[in-house]
């Protein structure tokens, strides 16, 4: 619990006269103030990242978040890494956050404080990071406050859909968290420059399901980017926040080795429990697929860790596609695992059997172009759009009405915008991807700039070659 890091052994009993005696019952700050952490005066909060929407968040405008004000909170330990302890703070307004306690930092107050900041400027550019909102610094504790999910992490929902018979995560629910978590790691990679004084800004190298934060509407938001280079390990600690599928890349044992084939091969874990469950832990798991690939798409063997119905081959197949993706993202060779942009597309083109079903796709993705461009000058980008309310309301729909009106939704918006953007018979789009609102569609380059400029597009990305 969070009181054990405020606790002084007292000199001498009744040092106040009063005779008083604590219990286990009542606010920590109850039992332990005449000791608070040694010091006479309340110690406030460093708030980080924006201000202003980090004050509005938790604070009002005119005060700082205080220790004490955390100290008087409701505490719940969610989760215990090597790294330090994660807890529920239930403020007495009512107000909820993510604590996060580290055990060991061996930065200088100074550098601690630069390095959070720089963190959370980064982390506000990406709508599927957790932002830190706040911070302590003092010789006895070291700790970060971040937004709380209802929702809870990626191992919540796994492991109480497995332990407590709880509604199981279905196809589209993973696909979507993985295509989210991907686009986390994809905006960490790209970061430009890649180091920044003793920091290696485009790693994270702490990807794991306990650290995927789960939204309502099924997006995920990636925790603790950065957090390896903020505090120390404790390597005969095991962290609990986390059902273990697999070791650790044979590579990158030591958290301190900052290299991205460490975080392919993280997420290649975390895809393989979404799609294999337990059976993620067996060693032998790439070999089954192999021998046994025929049987796991005909429903003949007993595989996924999701219900598909028995003539349901479209899920069976995405499955399989996404299954190949994790097999390769965990090759021991660091050099054959891919990178993270031909994970995040090769992801998104799984969800081409929503739209036309499982037919071979490489005439779609291939370098077909329409009447009118020249050779050569047409590639295939993807295009993702911004937060769209209306989306997101027909997305919630599951019922078959609500499909329909989705895909035709989705389908007139995206025809719209290339309309509306781009000369007639300049372009060809070849679907729409409703799972993620986005759509693929062969352009130039110019025609790309474009895209990029216009409202309601967020990301406009050429696509790659798969390997």
């Amino acid at each position: 619990m969070l009181s054990r890091a405020f606790i002084l052994q007292k000199r001498s009993p009744n040092k106040h006269g009063d005779g008083r005696v604590t219990t286990g019952s009542g606010s920590i700050l109850q039992e332990y103030e005449d000791c608070l952490v040694g010091f006479m005066d309340d110690l406030p909060l460093s708030v980080v990242g924006e201000k202003s929407i980090a004050s509005s968040w938790l604070w009002n405008a005119n005060s700082k978040p205080t220790l004490r004000e955390v100290l008087r909170a409701s505490v719940g330990v969610i989760g215990e890494s090597s790294q330090g302890i994660t807890e529920k703070i239930v403020f007495l307004d009512g107000k909820v956050c993510t604590l996060k306690r580290f055990r060991v930092v061996g930065l200088r107050k100074r550098e601690y404080r630069r390095r959070l900041q720089r963190l959370a400027q980064i982390s506000v550019g990406c709508e599927y990071l957790v932002p830190v909102r706040a911070y302590l610094y003092t010789k006895r504790i070291k700790f970060v406050l971040c937004d709380y999910y209802p929702m809870g992490s990626l191992t919540d929902l796994l492991s109480g859909a497995r332990d407590y018979d709880h509604t199981a995560l279905d196809w589209n629910q993973r696909l979507k968290i993985m295509f989210t978590t991907a686009q986390a790691i994809s905006f960490i990679h790209s970061q430009s420059p890649s180091q920044d004084k003793k920091m290696q800004m485009n790693v994270h190298r702490n990807i794991k399901s306990s650290n995927i934060m789960i939204n309502v509407d099924f997006t995920a938001c990636l925790s603790e980017y950065g957090f390896v280079q903020l505090a120390d390990q404790a390597p005969e600690l095991h962290d609990t926040g986390q059902h273990t599928i697999a070791s650790p890349a044979p590579d990158t044992t030591c958290r301190r080795d900052l290299r991205q084939p460490g975080d392919i091969y993280d997420f290649g874990l975390v895809m393989l429990e979404m799609v294999a469950g337990l059976k993620a832990r067996d060693p032998s798991l790439a070999e089954f697929v192999r021998d046994n690939k025929e049987d796991i798409r005909e429903g003949r063997a007993d595989f996924f860790d999701f219900p598909i119905d028995d003539d349901d081959r479209k899920v069976r197949n995405q499955a399989l596609d996404v299954l190949d993706i994790a097999l390769a993202c965990i090759d021991k060779a660091e050099g054959s695992r891919p990178r993270i942009k031909t994970v995040l597309q090769r992801v998104v083109v799984c969800d081409r059997y929503h739209q036309h079903g499982p037919k071979d796709m490489s005439m779609k993705m291939g370098a077909g172009r329409s009447e009118g461009e020249g050779e050569g000058e047409s590639e295939m980008y993807f295009v993702f759009m911004d937060y769209d309310p209306e989306y997101k309301r027909l997305r919630s729909d599951r019922s078959k009405r609500g499909v329909y009106e989705l895909d035709e939704y989705v389908s007139k918006k995206h025809d719209d915008l290339l309309a509306s953007v781009l000369e007639p018979g300049s372009y060809k789009k070849t679907l729409s991807l409703v799972i993620v609102d986005g759509f693929a569609v062969e352009i130039s380059e110019d025609q790309a700039r474009m895209l990029r400029s216009a409202n309601g597009v967020r990301v406009v990305e050429k696509n790659q070659e798969v390997v």
